[in-house]
């Protein structure tokens, strides 16, 4: 994921962007965010795989299967973007914050 945000970003920076360039660069960042945070949370809590790949998987098969018509990749987008920071928030309240759990740990 972070190669795919590499990439995106380094073309961005030689060639420019177009609208669709910047929801996809949104989308994947905002994946990412959520996915580091599982994963720290995976490693402080000492859970299962499927419960962090129940998680993810859904956003996978949502970003993957994104609609090419513009208008219709926006809702989409949009709807995508606001479960990520919903799910993200809701996770970050439930639960302890892991990155600060973890930056401690490995201190």
């Amino acid at each position: 994921m972070v190669g795919i945000l590499n990439e995106e970003n380094r073309v961005i920076n030689l060639y420019g962007f177009d609208k669709r360039d910047l929801m996809f660069y949104m989308l994947i960042k905002a994946f990412l965010e959520y996915y580091r945070y599982l994963l720290a949370f995976k490693i402080v809590s000492n859970v299962e795989g499927n419960v962090i790949k129940n998680k993810i998987y859904p956003f996978v098969d949502e970003i993957t299967s994104l609609p090419t018509e513009f208008a219709e990749l926006c809702r989409v987008s949009n709807i995508i973007l606001g479960n990520l920071g919903y799910h993200t928030r809701i996770f970050y309240i439930e639960n302890k914050d892991p990155e600060i759990i973890l930056k401690h740990k490995f201190e």
